[in-house]
C-alpha cells in the first residue's frame, strides 16, 4: 500500500513578498507564489489569457528546411506520409497535419505503426513497406529522434525523413532530411516543452505563414489541446497559451470528431476543461491505438459527418470500457504479489499481460506503491515494456544506463517505454533494480501533498473559485491548488459508486457546511472519525442547473495531524 504522506504546508509569505503581490488577497497571494509568480507585472502575464505568446516556428532548427522541402513535395504531387506514433499525442498530430495539408489541396497518406506487430516508432519492415508504395518524404509525428538505424535505411531508399519529435535525444541524432525537436542540445526555440502535436501545429504554421493560406491556423489549436493534455506535457509557458486556446476552440468545435467524442465522454461544449481531457476525451483516443488501431481514433478525429463521427466514437467508447477493465485485471495480478518495504522498483513481466495497457497498470502500480514501476509483456522472443516513476527519478536517463541490453527505448522523466530480448531480461532487472536501490532514497518513497494554504471553510466562494478559473487549465507543472482545514467536523458519510469505492460527505468547518467527495476512499467510510483534518481541492458542482461550490477530497487524517511532524511539513516560501 501506498505508505501514508506528508503534507507539505505553505506558511503565509513574508511582508516582502505580499507588498510584490500588493492588490491580490492573501490567499491569492499564496496561490500565485506557490506557482512562483512573485510580482504583479508576473501575475498579469500569467492571469491573461487574451493576449497569448506564441513563438516564431522558424525558431526552431530544422523548420526551414522542412518546409521547403514540403513545399516542394506539394508542388510535384509527390507521394507524402505521415508517420505518428500510435498515442493521443500522435495521433492529435497526424490527425492535424494531415487536416491542414488537405485544406490546402494535398493528401497526404497517415501511417501508425501496428502497437502489437511493431511496437513503438519507425521500423525497418514499415520503411520497406511505404517505399514500395512510392512514398517519397516521410514525416514523423511524436517518434524518430532515436530512429538512427531505420532513418538511414529510409535515407537510402531515396525517401527523404523529416523528423518532428518531442522526446529526449540521444547521443546521436538521426542523419534525416531534417530534425525538429527543441530537446536537440544547440536548439534556440526559448520553449523546450512542447507536445508532440505541439511541434505539429508549429510546422503547419510555419507551411502557413509560407503558404499564405487563408484558413486560419488557429483552427488548429483544439487537437493541440488534446494532445497536449492527454500526453501529460507541462502547462507552462507557451503549451499553457496552447492550451487556454484550445480549450476555447474545444468548447465551440466545428469539427464532427470531435463533438462526437464529446457527447461519447458523458459531458458538452461549454464545459470542457483540461481534466475534462485528461480523464474522458484522451483515455478514449488512446483506447484505440491500446486495444485495436491508432486509425479508429484518427478517422474520428478527421470524419466530417456527424452521423459516421457519433458510430466511431461509440467504438472508442467502447474500447475504453474493454481498457478499463484489462488494466484492472493485470493490476489485480500484481497485487497478489506485493512490493516489501525494502523494494524501491516494481517489476512484473509475463506473457498474459495485454502489451496496450501495460504503461496503465504501471501508471495504477506506481501510484499505488509510489514506486518506479516497470511492467513488460513477454512474446517469444521479446519483452516489450512500460516504466512510469516518481519525482526524482529520471526514468530515461536510469533505461540509458542498460542500454546495451535493450533493443529501442525512448521517454521522459517518468515515463518511458522500451523492448529488450527475452535472453537479457535476467541481466536487465538485476542491473535496473541495482541503479534503483543506489539512486532512490528512503525519503523519495514517501509520498507529498504539496498545500497552497491552510484555510477555514468561510474562505471558499465564488471570488476563490473565479481565481481558480484564471490559474486554469490544470495538469502537469502547473497542477490545481490544494488546500487544508483542520478540525472539521463529518455530518455525514456514505458509499458512493457501483460497489461503493467512493465516499460521499458532508462536512462542516467555520460552522458552514459543504459537500464533498473522496475517490477511491470507500472503505473510510466505518472508520472515519468524528473530526478530521482533510486536504482538498475546491470545485463546482452543477447538477440540474444549479451550480455549488463542493471539496473534492485529496486526503483525509485524524484531526490535528498538522503539528505531527511525521505527517505535516510546514515550509516558508522563498
Amino acid at each position: 500500500m501506498t505508505p501514508d504522506p506528508i503534507w507539505r504546508i505553505r506558511r503565509p509569505p513574508n511582508p516582502e513578498a505580499v507588498s510584490k503581490l500588493d492588490g491580490y488577497a492573501p490567499l491569492f497571494q499564496a496561490m500565485l507564489l506557490s506557482r512562483g509568480i512573485r510580482t504583479r507585472l508576473e501575475a498579469e502575464h500569467f492571469l491573461r489569457s487574451d493576449q497569448p505568446e506564441f513563438h516564431d516556428p522558424f525558431m526552431l532548427n530544422g523548420i526551414e528546411k522542412a518546409v521547403e522541402r514540403i513545399s516542394e513535395a506539394i508542388e510535384s504531387k509527390e507521394k507524402v506520409c505521415i508517420f505518428a506514433d500510435y498515442d493521443a499525442d500522435g495521433i492529435s498530430g497526424a490527425s492535424l497535419l494531415a487536416n491542414f495539408l488537405k485544406h490546402n489541396d494535398f493528401a497526404a497518406e497517415v501511417y501508425f505503426p501496428d502497437r502489437f506487430q511493431e511496437g513503438y516508432g519507425l521500423n525497418a519492415l514499415a520503411i520497406q513497406r511505404l517505399h514500395g508504395q512510392g512514398v517519397k518524404l516521410l514525416i514523423t509525428i511524436d517518434c524518430g529522434i532515436r530512429g538512427i538505424a531505420e532513418v538511414e535505411q529510409a535515407q537510402a531508399l531515396g525517401m527523404d525523413v523529416i523528423v518532428t519529435d518531442h522526446h529526449l535525444p540521444g547521443s546521436d541524432l538521426p542523419e534525416s532530411f531534417s530534425t525538429i525537436n527543441p530537446k536537440v542540445p544547440g536548439d534556440p526555440y526559448p520553449f523546450k516543452e512542447l507536445a508532440g502535436v505541439g511541434l505539429a501545429y508549429k510546422l503547419a504554421n510555419a507551411l502557413s505563414l509560407r503558404m499564405k493560406t487563408s484558413r486560419e491556423i488557429e483552427t488548429y489549436l483544439d487537437y493541440v489541446a488534446l494532445g497536449t493534455v492527454a500526453d501529460m506535457a507541462p502547462l507552462i509557458g507557451e503549451n499553457r497559451h496552447l492550451v487556454q486556446q484550445g480549450l476555447l476552440r474545444l468548447n465551440d468545435t466545428h469539427c464532427a470528431g470531435l463533438e462526437a467524442l464529446i457527447n461519447v465522454s458523458g459531458t458538452r461544449a461549454g464545459e470542457i476543461t483540461a481534466s475534462t481531457i485528461g480523464f474522458g476525451l484522451g483515455p478514449r483516443i488512446n483506447a484505440s491505438g491500446r486495444l485495436a488501431s491508432a486509425n479508429l481514433a484518427y478517422e474520428l478525429l478527421t470524419e466530417e459527418n456527424l452521423e459516421s463521427a457519433q458510430r466511431q466514437a461509440e467504438t472508442l467508447d467502447r474500447l475504453n470500457n474493454d481498457r478499463q477493465r484489462i488494466t484492472a485485471e493485470v493490476v489485480a495480478r500484481i497485487e497478489e504479489n506485493p512490493p516489501s518495504p525494502s523494494d524501491k522498483l516494481v517489476l512484473s513481466f509475463d506473457p498474459e499481460y495485454h502489451q496496450g495497457i501495460v504503461g496503465l497498470a504501471a501508471s495504477r502500480v506506481s501510484d499505488r506503491y509510489f514506486r518506479p514501476a516497470i511492467i513488460g509483456k513477454v512474446d517469444e522472443t521479446e519483452t516489450r515494456a512500460s516504466a512510469r516513476s516518481i519525482p526524482g527519478f529520471h526514468i530515461t536517463q536510469a533505461l540509458e544506463q542498460v542500454s546495451d541490453l535493450l533493443l529501442r527505448f525512448g521517454g521522459h522523466a517518468a515515463a518511458a517505454g522500451f523492448t529488450l530480448a527475452n535472453k537479457d531480461r535476467e541481466r536487465f532487472v538485476d542491473r535496473i533494480l541495482e541503479i534503483a536501490d543506489r539512486s532512490i532514497t528512503d525519503d523519495q518513497l514517501r509520498p507529498v501533498i504539496d498545500i497552497d494554504a491552510c484555510i477555514g471553510f468561510d474562505a471558499i466562494n465564488p471570488e476563490i473559485m473565479n481565481f481558480l478559473d484564471a490559474l486554469e487549465p490544470f495538469g502537469s507543472d502547473n497542477s490545481q491548488p490544494v488546500f487544508c482545514a483542520s478540525n472539521v467536523k463529518v455530518l455525514a458519510k456514505r458509499r458512493v459508486g457501483k460497489e461503493g469505492p467512493h465516499l460521499k460527505l458532508m462536512l462542516e468547518g467555520a460552522g458552514r457546511p459543504l459537500e464533498a467527495i473522496a475517490f477511491r476512499k470507500g472503505d473510510l467510510a466505518d472508520s472515519l472519525p468524528e473530526r478530521v483534518d482533510v486536504a482538498f481541492h475546491v470545485e463546482r458542482n452543477n447538477y440540474l442547473g444549479f451550480e455549488t461550490l463542493q471539496l473534492r477530497v485529496v486526503d483525509i487524517r485524524t484531526c490535528d495531524s498538522l503539528e505531527n511532524a511525521n505527517l505535516t511539513e510546514w515550509v516558508n516560501v522563498d
